[in-house]
């Protein structure tokens, strides 16, 4: 009797061990990520460059197989990007729907125009930066920027922009540069629109992203500086602001959020394949072919990133809405 007491009792913990052991198995396969398709809101229509640059990951994550799960883009488009990323703040934390936005999640809020930003979600990543370029029309008296800024002060030049977007606060903060500057802005809209206005002399000068600028190489504008502390590599020939003495560095990172409450594991998941997909040479290669530098930020240096970038692009917000 007490050695079949004692097999049972053997037996019993041999049961209990075993099902600790699949137990820790099915919770290890519950917190694998990813175990289904991974969402990624773009709060802008189709076609543009946000959309672009997400699409250049989802390609890297199915053929290139970087990512054990399918990588989905939903467009939300409306109010210059703010329903998209409110419904993406909104998601169920639960490690599959993910934010790509940029500076604009920045501008809504310190312009007043929306009442979330940056902190209500949990941060991933930044995957390269695209910088602004200051252009002219092709006719215009002002060959460089020092003309320019030495013009605005004797009188209120038309600058083109999309006000309250990233194309006003770049403009103001290349006014702010010289003193005495002061630029007239006007609705125009993105980097196209601005094209347009500065062929057709609507306006006296504008911005645009890199490589707006250099697909209209040709057409009648004329490129002064690109914003930044170093030269574009697919732009050689075009000064930037900083060789000519202004300190006018304006260019902007394509950010990865999660919503608050998303698990670290899934946080740490997407950052790796982001990472790996900035390492391979097909998503180098594009990256290229659209003028965008190949920056990267994760963890405690992409956080700390986000509050200075914060902390300059307040004043700039409170100068284009006149506070």
């Amino acid at each position: 009797m007490r050695h079949l007491k004692g097999k049972l009792t053997g037996l019993a913990i041999a049961a209990a061990v075993s099902c600790q052991l699949a137990m820790a198995g099915g919770a290890a396969a519950q917190t694998q990520w990813p175990s289904q398709p991974v969402k990624v809101i773009v709060p802008y229509s189709a076609g543009g460059g946000s959309d672009a640059m997400a699409r250049i990951f989802q390609r890297a994550a199915g053929e290139d197989a970087l990512l054990d799960a399918p990588l989905v883009i939903q467009n939300v488009g409306g109010a210059g990007g703010r329903t998209g990323s409110r419904q993406a703040m909104d998601a169920e934390p639960d490690g599959y729907t993910f934010l790509s936005n940029h500076l604009t999640l920045m501008t809504g809020e310190a312009t007043g125009v929306a009442d979330f930003g940056y902190r209500d979600f949990e941060p991933v990543a930044a995957t390269g930066a695209v910088c602004m370029v200051v252009a002219v029309p092709a006719a215009s008296p002002y060959g460089t920027l020092e003309e320019l800024l030495a013009a605005a002060v004797d009188e209120r030049l038309v600058y083109g922009a999309n006000l309250g977007a990233l194309n006003h606060m770049a403009g103001i903060a290349l006014q702010n540069t010289q003193e005495g500057a002061r630029f007239n802005f006007v609705q125009i809209g993105g980097d196209t629109e601005n094209l347009v206005a500065l062929m057709g002399n609507v306006t006296q000068a504008g911005g645009m992203s890199t490589a707006q600028y250099r697909a209209s190489e040709g057409s009648e504008v004329r490129g002064l500086a690109v914003l930044a502390d170093e030269r574009e590599p697919s732009l050689p020939d075009l000064p930037t602001a900083a060789e000519q003495g202004f300190d006018a560095d304006f260019c902007f990172e394509y950010w990865w959020f999660a919503p608050k409450g998303t698990p670290q594991a899934a946080i740490d998941g997407m950052a790796d394949f982001l990472q790996a997909a900035m390492d391979s040479p097909a998503v180098k290669k594009v990256l290229a072919e659209r003028s965008v530098r190949p920056v990267f930020r994760r963890g405690e240096e992409f956080k700390r990133f986000l509050d200075a970038q914060w902390e300059r692009i307040v004043p700039l917000a409170q100068q284009a809405t006149g506070g």
